[in-house]
């Protein structure tokens, strides 16, 4: 069902963004842990079995962007937010001279 670079694909990114993503797989899936591991190490699994674990590793990804664009967006708000304090501040300040 899914090609051996489809896995690996997967898999590489899900271990850059989380250490224990395979626990995760298997909280959320019900799966056996060793069902889990046997897909991302490229042994046979249930086509059923195989297509929960690349949804739930998918869905992962997806969180994972998700978290960080909006935490990056919120950053540059608050960067921002500090810039126009800073514009403002000196301005007030600039008036009283």
């Amino acid at each position: 069902m899914f090609t051996h670079h489809d896995v690996e694909l997967l898999k590489k990114a899900l271990s850059e963004r989380y250490s224990n993503f395979i626990q995760i797989i298997v909280d959320q899936s019900g799966l056996t842990r060793n069902t889990v591991s046997k897909f991302f190490n490229f042994k046979k699994v249930r086509p059923s079995n195989q297509e929960i674990i690349y949804t739930l590793g998918k869905n992962l990804l997806e969180e994972n962007v998700i978290r960080r664009n909006s935490l990056k967006k919120e950053v540059r708000n608050l960067a921002q937010g500090e810039i126009e304090e800073g514009k403002q501040a000196s301005l007030n300040l600039s008036r009283h001279l």
